[in-house]
């Protein structure tokens, strides 16, 4: 039976423990379930930002405009501590 302009079957398909594997061990991760749980929802809001970033760039606005730029600018030129940031 021909499925389109491939032809493969499931039969064809690779073995699941051949697409998965275990990462390497300097990517796995380590800790309690406290720790694991923090580091969870601090992912989770980085990756709402991140949305959230990308929806107003979809919409138009620039990412210079999401910067504390201005404010930052100044701060350095006084020699002040500060850091570089989003406003979203």
């Amino acid at each position: 039976m021909m499925l389109g302009k491939d032809s493969r079957t499931s039969a064809d398909a690779p073995n699941r423990s051949d697409v998965i594997k275990s990462p390497p061990a300097h990517h796995r991760v380590a800790g309690d379930d406290e720790q694991l749980t923090s580091l969870a929802t601090i992912a989770v809001e980085i990756l709402e930002k991140e949305n959230r970033i990308i929806q107003r760039i979809t919409d138009g606005i620039s990412l210079l405009n999401m910067l504390n730029f201005d404010e930052h600018y100044a701060n350095l030129r006084e020699v002040k501590e500060n850091r570089l940031g989003f406003h979203v």
